[in-house]
């Protein structure tokens, strides 16, 4: 009965190492995001004036 349960504890612990992968990685995207829409806002911004 052993190998099951550590079988299913390895493919949660695979599945929980993939979830905070992403998890970074959307983080980095979306701090990539945000900080080229303030870098275009403030060329805007410097246009205007």
């Amino acid at each position: 009965m052993s190998p099951p349960l550590h079988s299913v504890r390895t493919v949660i612990r695979a599945h929980l190492i993939d979830s905070t992968k992403w998890l970074k990685i959307s983080t980095i995207i979306l701090m990539h995001l945000i900080f080229y829409c303030a870098l275009y806002d403030i060329r805007e911004i410097r246009q205007k004036v």
